[in-house]
């Protein structure tokens, strides 16, 4: 069990994030909304946020979608809410956390899906 969980702490993803003025890394399992993240190429979007500053984020929303073309944001056609689930495939941004776990798109959708069992 102690190996099981050495290596489940070591795959969890951690972010920069910006909380009550501080600058720091945490786990993304511990973000709240109003919590500021730094999004970058590569990661994982860890919950629905709004895009505040930075670069145009190139989106990878096929996950949710389908769509095999990444999606930039912030944009006309799709506004600033990037959502749980996505992954950010170039720039890099200030993003606010607006919902997180059972709250978010996808985490609501699961909820649903379970309760229909």
């Amino acid at each position: 069990k102690a190996s099981l969980d050495e290596l489940t702490s070591k795959m969890e993803q951690k972010i920069g994030v910006l909380r009550d003025g501080k600058a720091e890394h945490m786990l993304t399992r511990l973000l709240v909304p109003g919590d500021v993240i730094l999004l970058v190429g590569g990661c994982a979007v860890p919950a629905d946020v709004e895009w505040l500053e930075g670069d145009v984020l190139s989106i990878d929303t096929a996950a949710l979608t389908g769509e095999p073309l990444p999606r930039n944001y912030p944009s006309d056609d799709y506004g600033r809410m990037i959502l749980c689930g996505t992954t950010v495939r170039a720039g890099e941004a200030y993003c606010i956390v607006r919902k997180t776990g059972i709250n978010t798109e996808v985490g609501g959708s699961q909820a649903e899906i379970m309760q229909d069992k």
